[in-house]
């Protein structure tokens, strides 16, 4: 997948794309700043994972790194943080002592959460392709999610709706589910 994700790099840095493995029973990976994508070996075990769903936690972890979503992520909390203080001195003690603490929840739940569900919906979409294009089923990304439904089920609660940085599993499956005639397309031509 090296090569393809180095064609849509645009950051203007080069990433040493390196994958390390952490022998836990975490269910997890993420990448790291510079291109280290890091696998748990807990979401390979226990969700028995193929070679092409392995490429679609790959491919999604390579679109966070190559669209820089932590700088981005950061970048966008420091602003929100400020319209939170400023707005804080204005709002003071009003609502019983807690205008602050109003001011800052209205802020995570309408920007800063929605946000982060935004980059990882973008991170979804471009790991789908990715992997596509690297020769990978898409088909694996849906599959992927339906083993991470199986797990653990209260990722498609309503509250976690809201109140998580990610969109729920459900979510994932629908909008792959719609990405799923382009991204066959593209791996059509790579087979």
């Amino acid at each position: 997948m090296k090569p393809y994700a180095d064609q849509l790099n645009q950051t203007g840095q080069k990433f040493d794309w390196q994958v390390a493995v952490i022998k836990s029973n975490e269910i997890n990976a993420y990448v790291a700043p510079g291109g280290k994508v890091v696998f748990y070996t807990g979401i390979v075990d226990t969700l028995k994972l193929t070679d092409d769903e392995v490429a679609a936690i790959m491919g999604h972890e390579m679109v966070h790194a190559l669209e820089e979503h932590s700088k981005n992520k950061v970048g966008a909390q420091a602003l929100t943080d400020l319209a939170v203080s400023i707005g804080s001195k204005y709002v003071g003690q009003s609502a019983g002592g807690y205008g602050g603490l109003l001011l800052d929840m209205g802020a995570q739940f309408g920007v800063g959460l929605p946000f982060s569900r935004n980059l990882e919906s973008r991170a979804d979409k471009g790991g789908l392709m990715l992997m596509a294009r690297a020769g990978y089923n898409p088909n694996a990304a849906i599959t992927l999610w339906q083993k991470m439904n199986a797990q653990d089920s209260r990722g498609n609660s309503v509250l976690n709706k809201f109140t998580s940085t990610h969109p729920t599993n459900d979510d994932r499956i629908a909008a792959l589910q719609q990405l799923m005639p382009e991204a066959m397309t593209v791996y059509k031509t790579k087979k």
